[in-house]
């Protein structure tokens, strides 16, 4: 044995290594919850939109996958407009500082601080209204549960973490998920007029020649079918 002319293994074969477990870079998972879009990874851009688990998207791309029946299953908890929201662009009006555009970047920035949003420091999003803080600036001058901006009130699920990590955005998640319920025939009628929200966004913010292209029966969308 051994003499065959093959190698004998040595220890290092033997013994089974245990595979290495890839750590995602800090600072590209900042860079991308921060500056670009988690659906489509483009650059964020005017206008954008938040879900409820704290991801941010261009939301002209974000509506358009969604009427397309093209949105993934990691976004399953998305089935109707009001599971995701639009960030204000109250905001921009009121504090043209806000989102700075330069070097073909958006940049967020909280209009109470004026600190960056980089993915690294904490800040939050309202749902009631679309606005977005440090969570420093938050935590000191909302004790009456209104907006810092337009001082709409809000509740504690109002209340969206944009830096949420994975193991909490998977709680939101099955939550979200939990509440999803196949329609009833009492159902139908909202379902109808969600279904003409959703056509009124789409001839005002998709392409006349994109329109064209679709379907038109969009109500396997509205159900998310």
């Amino acid at each position: 044995m051994g003499n065959d002319g093959g190698d004998i293994p040595g220890h290092k074969e033997l013994v089974k290594q245990k595979e290495k477990v890839e750590v995602p870079d800090p600072q590209a998972v900042a860079v991308g919850r921060s500056r670009y879009c988690n659906l489509t990874k483009q650059k964020l851009s005017l206008p954008m939109a938040i879900c409820r688990l704290g991801y941010i998207f261009n939301y002209e791309a974000l509506l358009q996958v969604l009427i397309e029946k093209r949105l993934h299953n990691k976004y399953s908890y998305i089935r109707r407009l009001s599971d995701i929201r639009q960030v204000s662009e109250r905001i921009i009006q009121i504090y043209p500082q806000l989102i700075k555009s330069g070097t073909s970047e958006n940049v967020i920035m909280c209009p109470v601080t004026e600190m960056e949003y980089n993915g690294f420091n904490k800040f939050v999003a309202l749902w009631s209204c679309g606005h977005v803080f440090s969570l420093k600036a938050f935590k000191e001058v909302t004790a009456d549960k209104k907006c810092l901006t337009c001082e709409q009130p809000f509740t504690e699920e109002d209340v969206i973490d944009l830096n949420m990590i994975p193991e909490d955005q998977e709680v939101v998640r099955k939550k979200l998920l939990a509440k999803v319920k196949k329609p009833k025939k009492k159902g139908e009628k909202e379902d109808e007029l969600e279904e003409g929200k959703l056509m009124k966004k789409v001839k005002r913010e998709v392409p006349l020649n994109k329109l064209e292209q679709l379907d038109g029966d969009i109500s396997d969308v509205i159900r998310g079918r």
